[in-house]
């Protein structure tokens, strides 16, 4: 038996949750489950069958992109007219630098929605290979849509992902701190700027917007990986190492963070194996996995 089924069977028999889908749902609210918590296998087995959606969101909160599109694709395919899927389509896609499929993403987002799509009206799709054309005319959408409702967060939020595909890092910056005075307790939003900040080489303000999304939900495992890469690229390799484990033990699955902990590792001139070996050691110990 897989360790997450054994989890979950270990919570049912004990009765301490009578309901452990609800009850993950309830923790990560709550911004207080670890990945290895029986509830949370609970959870993503109980979405495997009923909302690929949610599954894919959270997917992306554990820094997983490449899953996280695998079950939003699926998810849209079920609900072609979710907006939050089509959204978080976008943002995995340029994550994972497939941005022709994120600005296809993107724009069938502004097709979508009530108060967007007349923006569409008499825009001709592109075809389907001209990156370029894609490029500019769901740049532009978005722009219109930010003048039409400069109070949407989520718009601002899609802005800042089109001015990432088009790297115009003042742009990208000006579009998501917009996003975060609009929606200040979404640690998403905080996330992303986050990102975009040290992208632009400004990792000491990245910094803080990473400490205020985790303010707002400690177990963001995405998060704690993004201010372990902002600290290693300001040469602070220990403390990197440091917050590469608190994001692992979120998630010990992100296999691209145990590389990153060992290039950490590396940099601080210790011996990678005996500290690799001694950090899964420590990932082990269920009384020290809390952040």
């Amino acid at each position: 038996m897989a360790r997450g089924q054994q989890l979950a069977t270990t919570v049912a028999t004990r009765g301490e949750v009578t309901d452990p889908l609800a009850e993950a749902i309830r923790l990560i609210r709550e911004g207080t489950v670890r990945y290895d918590d029986a509830a949370l296998y609970a959870l993503r087995d109980g979405l495997l069958r009923q909302d690929q959606t949610r599954l894919g969101q959270l997917y992306a909160e554990l820094d997983q992109d490449v899953e996280a599109i695998q079950c939003l694709r699926k998810g849209h395919e079920v609900d072609p007219y979710n907006l939050d899927s089509l959204l978080a389509l976008g943002v995995s896609c340029t994550n994972e630098l497939d941005q022709l499929l994120a600005l296809r993403f993107l724009r069938t987002w502004i097709e979508n929605h009530e108060e967007y799509q007349a923006l569409l009206e008499g825009v001709e799709l592109p075809r389907e290979y001209e990156y370029e054309a894609w490029r500019r005319q769901v740049t532009e959408l978005f722009q219109r849509a930010a003048e039409a409702s400069p109070n949407d967060a989520d718009v601002f939020v899609a802005l800042g992902v089109m001015e990432n595909i088009n790297r115009c890092l003042a742009a990208r910056c000006q579009a998501l701190a917009r996003a975060c005075r609009l929606r200040p307790n979404d640690h998403t939003v905080w996330n992303k700027l986050g990102a975009t900040l040290a992208n632009s080489g400004k990792s000491e303000q990245a910094v803080v917007a990473y400490h205020q999304g985790l303010e707002l939900k400690p177990n963001y495992a995405r998060s704690w990986s993004n201010m372990a890469i902002a600290h290693a690229n300001l040469g602070k390799h220990k403390d990197a190492a440091r917050l590469y484990l608190s994001s692992l033990v979120l998630n010990p699955d992100a296999t691209h963070i145990w590389n990153f902990l060992q290039s950490a590792v590396l940099n601080m001139n210790m011996d990678s194996q005996y500290a690799l070996e001694a950090t899964e050691a420590w990932l082990s110990e269920p009384s020290q996995t809390t952040v």
